[in-house]
């Protein structure tokens, strides 16, 4: 903290004193203590980068009632990069502080800058560890790291569940999120990202039902098909942000969607989906929820021979129930067919040919299939009247 010229005690130290004298912390010790950054050079950027001390061991820090001075950091902080925020007003830097320090304990409020007039002149919003802030880093990573193709690669995969859990646990720990559905809200850490956290705020009570929690999920999802997807550019990547803006679809549905899984988890979905259809009132939904390409018999038949193959042993008729039928059977014997039109060529099938034909053959279906079974409560409607699509 900048030392002050001025003798008056700062409003915000009063503030701090006050707020630990009505909820005292054992473990800091005698007085205020505060969280104290050394910067490496100027402050005159977006985003700093400096040094952390924590003082959560008062052997480290403290601010003791008989003294006037600060005791030396005996140990070097953590490298962090920090947000700062110029004050022009003292009002404005206690309407920052008052919040800051409710979230206080959750690393809301990081450190206070007293200017030699004895009003604030910058503010820490907040500091993390990252790499590159995200928009950066799709920027200059985001079309190597994320390239066209039948699967959404790891890197692509890695953002969206870290962002996801991490919506989920902010909320579940009792805060919500503002400005989700910006890249500026974000930063990246390895191949995870993070949420900044100075766009954290603690739940007020009337917002803690799960309505505002969809509204955090659905701007992240916002987020999602303005700058991840497009990079991608896979139509699938829509069906995943679509089902996270549903009311039903749970953290653990959303984290094993198809576009999230493996060729091979991809494939044994197609089983499930086959056997959902005689499960009651699922096969109705799905009649009137997956669409079904008017055209995938002939589609199927000419994209290889082994696919070809399945229609003369068998009947599948051109709807979502042929459609799904086809799925279980390709997903289950596609390598024994191949090897019958194919006998010298056998061995050159990779795992993951028969899932990327129904990828194509059957575009959407697989991910639609899922959405449905995942959130039938959205689909009462369909069961009562028949009303229109959600």
């Amino acid at each position: 903290m900048e030392k002050s010229t001025n003798s008056t005690e700062h409003a915000v130290i009063k503030a701090c004193k006050a707020r630990i004298k009505s909820n005292p912390n054992p473990a800091s010790g005698a007085g205020v203590v505060m969280e104290v950054y050394q910067f490496k050079g100027s402050l005159n950027e977006a985003y700093n980068a400096g040094y952390l001390y924590q003082p959560t061991n008062t052997r480290r820090i403290t601010f003791p009632k008989t003294k006037t001075h600060d005791r030396k950091i005996n140990a070097r902080g953590r490298e962090v990069k920090l947000w700062t925020k110029d004050l022009q007003e003292q009002s404005q830097a206690e309407q920052i502080v008052g919040r800051g320090l409710t979230l206080r304990h959750h690393g809301i409020l990081k450190a206070l800058f007293c200017s030699e007039n004895d009003q604030l002149s910058k503010v820490v919003l907040g500091c993390t560890r990252f790499n590159l802030t995200l928009q950066d880093w799709i920027h200059n990573y985001g079309t190597t790291a994320i390239p066209h193709g039948d699967y959404l690669s790891g890197q692509g995969k890695d953002i969206v569940r870290s962002g996801w859990t991490a919506v989920d646990h902010i909320w579940e720990k009792g805060y919500t999120c503002r400005d989700l559905d910006k890249v500026s809200s974000y930063v990246m850490d390895g191949g995870d990202i993070k949420i900044l956290p100075f766009v954290i705020d603690l739940q007020l009570p009337e917002n803690k039902d799960e309505q505002h929690k969809l509204v955090l999920r659905s701007q992240f999802a916002d987020m999602l098909d303005k700058h991840i997807g497009p990079l991608w550019g896979d139509p699938e990547f829509s069906e995943l942000t679509k089902m996270m803006r549903d009311q039903h679809a749970s953290t653990k549905a959303i984290l094993g969607h198809p576009v999230l899984s493996s060729t091979s988890e991809r494939q044994i979905m197609y089983r499930n989906a086959d056997s959902s259809m005689a499960i009651s009132g699922h096969a109705k939904v799905l009649k009137k929820r997956v669409i079904i390409s008017a055209g995938w018999v002939q589609n199927a038949k000419n994209a290889d021979k082994a696919l070809a193959n399945f229609f003369k042993n068998g009947y599948y008729t051109a709807d979502v129930t042929g459609a799904l039928r086809f799925g279980r059977k390709v997903s289950c014997h596609y390598a024994e067919n191949y090897v019958a039109v194919n006998p010298k060529t056998w061995n050159r099938v990779s795992k993951d040919r028969a899932d990327r034909l129904l990828k194509h053959v059957l575009p959407l279906v697989l991910c639609q299939w899922y959405r449905v079974t995942n959130c039938m409560e959205s689909y009462t409607s369909d069961l009562e009247d028949g009303s229109g699509t959600k």
